[in-house]
């Protein structure tokens, strides 16, 4: 059985709210990879731009 086989099955075995967790896991690792490849800084770039303009309301 290789390790992909594996991961799948104990996957399958998790709850909801560990499938939530690790879901969670690996959204945030793809942020931090794109964010350092520099595939963010575009639109980091653009919601300034949009902050300087004065187009955007408190939260």
């Amino acid at each position: 059985m290789s390790t992909v086989q594996e991961i799948e099955q104990a996957i399958e075995r998790l709850g909801d709210e560990e499938v939530a967790e690790l879901r969670a896991w690996l959204f945030d690792r793809d942020i931090a990879r794109d964010a350092a490849g520099g595939k963010l800084d575009s639109l980091a770039d653009e919601a300034l731009r949009e902050v300087r303009a004065g187009r955007t309301r408190p939260l």
